[in-house]
């Protein structure tokens, strides 16, 4: 790319790099969302977002592409049931966008699981 192409790409800007569940009991479903903001000069396209397992579903459609100046709200279900322990949960989503200065960006659910 280019420095201008670079310059007017699309910078993604979370409201929140982790949702914290608090105290779930194991089998429970939270609901959890995350806002992106596009704060660069041409849309903002994610691709894809990755769980590291079973337990995070993400509720979007993909590809999401957010308008210069825009948001949208990315909607993930964590499933406690799928997870194989207790304690001290850390889900790490990994959102892959088209933007040159963070091509992936990662984001966590957090909580503690009775």
């Amino acid at each position: 790319l280019s420095k201008a192409d670079i310059d007017q790409a699309g910078v993604p800007v979370v409201d929140r790099s982790y949702f914290e569940c608090g105290e779930v009991r194991q089998g429970n479903v939270v609901n959890a969302s995350f806002t992106i903001r596009n704060k660069g000069k041409r849309p903002l396209v994610i691709h894809h977002i990755d769980g590291q397992g079973d337990a995070s579903a993400v509720q979007t459609q993909f590809p999401l592409t957010i308008k210069p100046g825009g948001k949208a709200e990315v909607k993930v279900k964590f499933d406690t049931g799928k997870l194989e322990y207790k304690g001290e949960a850390i889900e790490v989503l990994s959102v892959i966008t088209n933007a040159p200065s963070k091509p992936i960006l990662n984001l966590f659910i957090t909580g503690n699981v009775q």
